[in-house]
């Protein structure tokens, strides 16, 4: 719950401050939606988790690997939806 607390707090803070395709905005996305995964809150976590292959997917390349880790973290939630 802490850690849920201190993410959400940081995406707030990384909203108000940093452009909406910011990598740290996506790493904070990416970190909820593997949480939300963890606890078996696959709607949520597929939210959170393409919100952040959107951003990675317009600023990274193709094989940076949080991408690649969102991709198959989203694949696994969609999969249990």
């Amino acid at each position: 719950d802490a850690a849920e607390q201190d993410l959400t707090a940081a995406l707030t803070g990384f909203q108000e401050l940093l452009s909406p395709r910011n990598l740290e905005l996506a790493d904070t996305m990416q970190a909820l939606g593997e949480l939300a995964l963890a606890r078996q809150r696959f709607d949520e976590a597929a939210s959170w988790l393409t919100r952040a292959e959107s951003v990675y997917a317009e600023t990274a390349e193709a094989d940076y690997p949080p991408l690649l880790r969102t991709r198959a973290a989203l694949a696994q939630a969609s999969a249990r939806r």
